[in-house]
C-alpha cells in the first residue's frame, strides 16, 4: 500500500532515517570503546559490548523498516485542485455523523503527525483529501463505516507572537 505524503512530508521522512543512520554510527563507535576497554578477549562477559550491539541490531532493523517504506512513499501535492476542494494542509471543519460531533482539524501530508491531524494515509484522511466542501464522505474503520459531512474550511493566519487566529469562511459549491 502507498505511503501518501507530501515534499514536506518526504523530507521528514529522510531526517529521521538520516537521523537513525547517525545514532547508527554513534552506536557503533560505543561498541568498538566497550570492546577495547574490556580485559581479556574484548567480548565475553562484557555487558557495555552486548548493550551496544543490542541497540546497533535494534537500530539497523529500525533503518531497513524505513528503507521498505521509502520504495511505498508517493508524493502527492495539491496541484490542479479546486478552491472547493479539501486540500494538504487546509483545516477543515467536519460534522461526525454517527456522534453527532463537530471538529476542526488539518489534513497533512507529514509523514509523522499530531494527534490535531488527520493523515493523507488514514482511513477518513484518503477520503477527505479532493473531497468537495459541504459533501459528506464515507470512511471505513475496523468494518464499520463512518460518514463525515465536510462543513467548510477554516482559515487561519499566523503572526510573530505565535498566535493562531481562526475564521471561517464559506465556499461556495459549484
Amino acid at each position: 500500500m502507498e505511503i501518501l505524503v507530501d515534499e514536506g512530508g518526504y523530507k521528514q521522512f529522510i531526517d529521521q532515517l538520516e537521523e537513525l543512520k547517525k545514532e547508527s554510527i554513534s552506536s557503533a563507535f560505543e561498541g568498538k570503546e566497550a570492546y577495547d576497554i574490556a580485559v581479556g578477549d574484548g567480548w565475553h562477559d562484557n555487558f557495555g559490548f552486548e548493550a551496544a550491539m543490542e541497540k546497533s541490531r535494534m537500530l539497523s532493523n529500525k533503518i531497513d523498516a524505513l528503507y521498505e517504506e521509502k520504495k511505498m512513499l508517493k508524493i502527492v501535492s495539491n496541484e490542479g485542485l479546486k478552491d472547493n476542494q479539501v486540500k494538504i494542509g487546509d483545516l477543515v471543519k467536519l460534522e461526525f455523523k454517527d456522534t453527532d460531533e463537530i471538529e476542526v482539524l488539518r489534513l497533512t501530508g507529514n509523514y509523522i503527525t499530531t494527534t490535531d491531524d488527520i493523515s493523507l494515509n488514514s482511513p477518513l484522511g484518503r477520503e477527505l483529501f479532493k473531497a468537495k466542501i459541504g459533501s459528506t464522505i464515507k470512511y471505513i474503520v475496523n468494518d464499520i463505516t463512518h460518514e463525515v459531512k465536510i462543513i467548510s474550511k477554516e482559515w487561519f493566519f499566523y503572526f510573530e507572537w505565535k498566535k493562531y487566529i481562526r475564521c471561517s469562511i464559506i465556499v461556495s459549491i459549484r
